[in-house]
């Protein structure tokens, strides 16, 4: 599955289901993953930098970088 798809598994038919596609921010290879206990967002990481993603919205939240 390519990280831009999002699927979610549908208990009535016991497939996965397409549920959205994030945009096309992430450079580079993804070395992690991790979601939200609500599952509103969801946190990519690769060698040089991080994204967190809202799920709602399937964008890139602005980070501050100090």
């Amino acid at each position: 599955m390519p990280f831009s798809s999002l699927q979610a598994f549908s208990s009535s038919t016991q497939h996965y289901q397409l549920a959205g596609r994030l945009s096309r921010e992430a450079n580079g290879a993804i070395n992690c993953l991790t979601i939200n206990d609500q599952g509103t967002f969801l946190t990519s990481g690769g060698k040089h930098n991080m994204k967190l993603w809202d799920l709602n919205r399937l964008t890139a939240v602005p980070l501050l970088v100090r």
